[in-house]
């Protein structure tokens, strides 16, 4: 019988509890609901739930991908080509049980739901996400290991090896395109100190993903195969108690009920994000009227920030409204002074001059003019006139 004392022996490895997991039937089903609330428990405060349903499908999809990737090595380098193991996957095949495992470590994922961006800096938040990430990640390759050794008698270095050479695969593609995605979605603009921890952080996984990959590679050539043997299926497979069906619903449950007050202030960002992109000053500051800067999400900006040649929406909000609440106003202020200051110095007084003269028509242009760029001449430029066309 499958208990929530054997998903916890599970966790930490014991072979009783990966035996049990891996036979019993209705496993992927329940590991089916912690991946539900695995789900919730990444994005419950960085994704409006009920408008991006990937939270749901994706976790499944890269259950079934990741394990069928990892499980093509272990079949391909580990010697699994005889008998039950020739063909993927097949009902008498052991990808099922090792799917049912794989399935199984979501739990693991409920560390991402730790709220730290409540209660400290961005920095501090960022640096203590990565560190769950990178205990999240060694856990779950310890234990993939371990789940190797009980079901196919591997030894425990070529075991190590054969999950590693995947896993640092997968790790390697990842983290380079997040890093990537930091810089290109900065597009050349000054990163935060969060922002660039981030960036330096994911570069070192990355190498260090190709250095286990090398390592791995050249490990399993010096480790043994041992007997290898297909795990025996039961012919009474435990079945899964009620207690934990209910626990795992329980679970989502509470997640749910956890990520009330995260969804409201995510909502509450994406309806001021769409009145200002529609040019509804006025509307969006009677939304803001009655909120504070606590009705949103922590270390976001109201309205992001934007590429360096494109003027942000901070701008066109100050441009063309000037009556925000005021911590409102020093959202926008510092949106606009970031984009300023990240301006390339050789083209500072083009884009300048293309910002007064894109924003002649806007109500308050001069008074922005003159708190932001007191250096330059205030007197609007003619419609397509720059500062470098002769009168």
């Amino acid at each position: 019988m499958i208990t929530p004392k054997t998903i916890a022996r599970f966790l930490v490895g014991k072979r009783d509890a990966i035996e049990e997991v891996a036979t019993s039937k209705g496993t992927f089903f329940l590991a089916a609901l912690f991946i539900v609330s695995a789900g919730l428990a990444r994005n419950y405060d960085h994704h409006i739930l009920s408008q991006e349903p990937l939270w749901v499908f994706g976790p499944f999809a890269m259950t079934f991908f990741s394990s069928l990737f990892i499980f093509a090595f272990v079949k391909a380098l580990g010697g699994l080509r005889r008998g039950a193991l020739k063909c993927i996957p097949t009902p008498c095949s052991n990808y099922f049980p090792f799917l049912r495992c794989f399935a199984m470590t979501a739990p693991l994922a409920w560390l991402y739901g730790i709220p730290a961006e409540q209660f400290t800096t961005a920095l501090v938040a960022t640096q203590f996400n990565f560190a769950v990430l990178l205990l999240v990640s060694f856990w779950r390759l310890a234990l993939m290991v371990r789940v190797l050794v009980v079901l196919f008698n591997f030894t425990p270095l070529r075991a190590f090896c054969l999950i590693s050479i995947p896993a640092s695969i997968e790790m390697f593609f990842a983290t380079l395109v997040k890093s990537m995605d930091i810089v290109g979605i900065m597009g050349g603009m000054k990163l935060t100190t969060a922002e660039r921890f981030l960036y330096e952080a994911t570069q070192t996984v990355t190498a260090g993903s190709f250095f286990l990959f090398v390592a791995a590679c050249l490990l399993i050539f010096c480790s043994k195969r041992g007997e290898i043997r297909a795990l025996t299926p039961s012919e009474n497979p435990p079945k899964i108690s009620r207690l934990t069906w209910l626990a795992a619903t329980s679970i989502i449950a509470l997640w749910l009920l956890a990520s009330a007050a995260p969804q409201q202030r995510l909502r509450n960002l994406k309806q001021f994000q769409t009145l200002v992109h529609q040019g509804q000053y006025k509307e969006a500051q009677a939304f803001t009227e009655s909120l504070t800067k606590t009705d949103f999400p922590p270390h976001r900006h109201l309205l992001g920030k934007s590429l360096s040649y494109n003027p942000p929406l901070a701008i066109n909000a100050l441009v063309y409204h000037n009556s925000w609440p005021e911590w409102v106003e020093v959202e926008l202020n510092e949106g606009a002074e970031i984009w300023l200051e990240d301006l390339d110095p050789d083209r500072e007084d083009y884009r300048i001059s293309a910002l007064r003269e894109e924003f002649q028509k806007a109500p308050y242009i001069e008074e922005f003019a003159a708190k932001f760029t007191p250096g330059y001449d205030l007197k609007l430029l003619p419609t397509g006139h720059t500062e470098d066309q002769p009168e």
